[in-house]
């Protein structure tokens, strides 16, 4: 889980957002996506999917930042894919 935190922040860095993790994306729901990438066996490339599908339903709601459910319909979304 600590990797994966690392890989979003550095894609945070990357287009200029500066904001914290804590503030972006909810504790709870980081381990929601580590259970995506294992379930994946290790395809980061679904876990930014999920993560796109997830931001797309906090904007969506007004959310302040991504809950667990939104990162848990991200998943499921791309689940089977």
């Amino acid at each position: 889980m600590d990797c994966l935190r690392v890989i979003v922040s550095h894609r945070l860095e990357i287009f200029d957002i500066d904001v914290g993790m804590d503030a972006l994306i909810a504790p709870d729901a980081l381990p929601a996506l580590a259970a995506s990438y294992q379930e994946t066996k290790g395809s980061i490339r679904h876990v930014f999917a999920a993560l796109e599908v997830a931001a797309a339903a906090a904007i969506d709601n007004g959310a302040a930042r991504l809950e667990v459910g939104h990162v848990r319909l991200g998943v499921e979304d791309w689940r089977g894919r």
